[in-house]
């Protein structure tokens, strides 16, 4: 199966990364963010015949992701009642605001698609966030992804309510 992305050198995906989105990946950890964009229609496996995609990274990301709004909503609000707080989790949690964050990050110009694609559905901007930050606390760590996250609430945020 021929997979599919713009990025077609190693060399060429890490500096567009570092470049447009803020990061500093060493070439030795690069495979880990090429598995955070590798869509399941590349249809790639392991030696084992376990998939490799975004999909397990996703589900890291949305959990590392509630942890720290949770933690900042628990830091920073500590006048606010619990459903303040939790309403302000939802919304930035929501899959609404993580699509949009994904698309002003244009995260979609980093995936790696297989020949016989499907069309994407606008969830895919948010997977990509959550596979991106899944990435990123799996190679740096915990707070190396919060200070990244909160950068990127910062930068690309809908949301009017102020966390960083």
């Amino acid at each position: 199966m021929k997979i599919s992305s713009r990025f077609a050198s190693k060399r060429r995906f890490r500096c567009q990364l570092n470049k447009r989105l803020g990061l500093n990946i060493h070439s030795k950890t690069l495979d880990i963010y090429r598995l955070a964009f590798t869509h399941g229609s590349s249809n790639l496996q392991d030696k084992l015949g376990h998939p490799l995609n975004f999909e397990r990274l996703e589900f890291l990301g949305d959990a590392i992701i509630n942890l720290i709004v949770i933690q900042e909503i628990h830091t920073r609000f500590h006048s606010s009642t619990i459903k303040e707080s939790s309403e302000l989790k939802t919304k930035l949690n929501s899959r609404k605001h993580l699509n949009q964050m994904g698309e002003k990050m244009k995260l979609m110009e980093f995936i790696q698609i297989g020949e016989s694609h499907p069309k994407f559905g606008d969830d895919i901007h948010g997977n990509l966030v959550e596979s991106l930050i899944g990435a990123i606390f799996a190679d740096l760590g915990y707070e190396k992804c919060k200070d990244y996250y909160l950068q990127i609430l910062k930068k690309y945020s809908t949301i009017p309510f102020k966390i960083y």
